[in-house]
């Protein structure tokens, strides 16, 4: 039960302090000390101050003073089943739960509304319908599918990598637009190390590691399988030469510790220079990506980048392209027939994750939904669930919360007042985003069809990517919001430096 979270982690000291505060309360006082009250006016004011802690989840067989996890989610823990499409289990699951049961309520009822309304109700229509998914096969990843048949160079090949990118592949460089680390009030165009079909490098690279030589070994089934799913001859030997090739591309992958380090990851390039680092179709890739005419790109981990152009020169290009045809039928199996999104699952969700089964269709359809349009779909959802009073009551709530920090800075005897002053300075800039934004993203240039799932997926993708282009060469918009269906906080850090 090690993998299921407490009920009350989260949440169990705010709600004690909160007790204390309800204790202490004047009114509590009153109740106290007038003689004059009756008592049904004390059993009136006792069921107005209850407490929000989860009392059902306590262990009283444990002393919270020996083992409080085990007193506070006790009998918790012991009386909740793992739910087999889980790897993990807790209250903020529970919350998704709810919202998603909402959120199938809205979409569902989504047919004949505005604009954006009918785009959600188009889109889950798309993944529901599964005739049409199943009567497609693969025409939906044909085009991708047929940049690779076309592949007959080293050129071609970095083209491919640039233009699956875009598509939304993974290939071993993925693009990001993100602000820049040594510039907090302009974005810049990054370039990462990408193209591992398992999870990190060391799945490849450590030795003597059972659960890792299992992966690989189970990674290779997969790949043999989905080749020849896809029509392939001798997928067997194929898929061992794509894993061979992912062996070498993880060996020019930096570690998770190295790619964590915002300075290690910060080096610029001018466009001029970027062959002294990798002798690479620069150019093209640049301007496929978008990026063909700025001054500088910032490559993350210089080292990856020489070490693939080197593998593209000593890999046969067959090797290269079936490579790529795996990568594309992964990241599209959700949205192919049965037979690809479950054989992707059998081996992602239940060999490497361990889950037993998969999510209802409905559930994971909701979820398209809510990744493809979230903030349309959020505006939906906080017009029935989070009225605009909510939000000014939970905005006054946090406002209080800052006013006391002010104060107890104020009484900090051991803060000099030079000190005090930045304390409050850096207080003040704290930006304060409750349930959903101000101002709407505006998703009308985004074309969503009822009966093109794959379509609409790779709509999505672009659109998404020349948003993130649109924002070069602009200020940082601090007032940029994520997903407001997301259950939890959301922070983008680099956006609020």
């Amino acid at each position: 039960m090690s993998n299921l979270p407490s009920p009350s982690q989260r949440t169990l000291g705010a709600a004690l302090c909160m007790t204390a505060v309800i204790a202490c309360s004047p009114i509590d006082q009153h109740v106290s000390e007038s003689s004059s009250t009756n008592e049904s006016a004390k059993v009136a004011i006792e069921r107005e101050l209850y407490s929000g802690i989860d009392q059902s989840a306590i262990d009283r067989s444990v002393r919270p003073q020996d083992d409080f996890h085990a007193y506070a989610n006790g009998l918790w823990l012991k009386e909740t089943k793992m739910p087999a499409e889980y790897g993990r289990y807790g209250t903020f699951t529970i919350l998704n739960e709810m919202a998603e049961k909402n959120l199938r309520a809205i979409v569902e009822n989504s047919d004949g509304g505005d604009a954006s309304a009918q785009q959600i109700a188009d889109l889950y229509r798309s993944y529901m319908d599964e005739d049409a998914i199943e009567a497609a096969g693969l025409t939906g990843v044909s085009p991708e599918l047929r940049l690779v048949d076309e592949i007959n160079s080293a050129d071609d090949l970095y083209r491919a990598f640039a233009t699956l990118n875009r598509h939304g592949v993974g290939t071993p460089l993925a693009a990001a637009i993100i602000p820049d680390f040594k510039n907090s009030e302009a974005y810049a165009f990054y370039l990462f190390q990408n193209g591992l079909g398992l999870p990190d490098r060391d799945y490849f690279l450590v030795e003597d590691n059972q659960r890792f030589s299992k992966a690989v070994a189970d990674y290779t089934d997969y790949a043999a399988e989905m080749l020849a799913l896809a029509g392939a001859s001798e997928s067997e030997q194929r898929a061992e030469q794509i894993i061979a090739l992912e062996r070498q591309i993880a060996v020019g992958h930096w570690s998770r510790t190295d790619s964590r380090v915002p300075e290690k990851l910060y080096n610029p390039y001018r466009k001029g220079t970027l062959n002294e680092l990798a002798p690479m179709s620069w150019e093209a890739i640049l301007s496929i990506l978008g990026a063909g005419n700025l001054d500088y790109v910032v490559i993350a981990q210089p080292s990856h980048f020489a070490s693939l152009a080197e593998l593209v020169s000593n890999t046969p290009l067959a090797v290269w392209k079936d490579y790529l045809r795996l990568r594309i039928l992964t990241d599209a199996a959700p949205y192919l027939p049965e037979r690809f999104a479950k054989r992707r699952f059998d081996f992602y969700g239940k060999k490497l994750s361990g889950l037993e089964k998969q999510k209802e269709r409905w559930r994971r359809g909701i979820s398209t939904v809510s990744d493809v349009l979230g903030e349309p779909l959020g505006r939906q959802y906080v017009a029935q669930h989070f009225s605009p009073d909510a939000k000014h009551k939970m905005l006054e709530m946090v406002r209080n919360l800052l006013d006391e920090f002010r104060i107890g800075i104020d009484e900090l005897d051991w803060m000099s007042e030079a000190t005090k002053a930045e304390a409050k300075q850096k207080l003040g800039k704290i930006r304060v985003k409750i349930g959903y934004p101000d101002r709407w993203r505006d998703y009308s240039g985004l074309n969503i069809k009822a009966n093109d799932l794959i379509g609409n997926m790779r709509r999505a993708i672009a659109f998404e990517y020349n948003y993130e282009l649109a924002t070069l060469g602009k200020p940082i918009d601090r007032e940029e919001w994520g997903e407001p269906l997301a259950v939890d906080a959301i922070q983008r850090f680099l956006q609020e430096l």
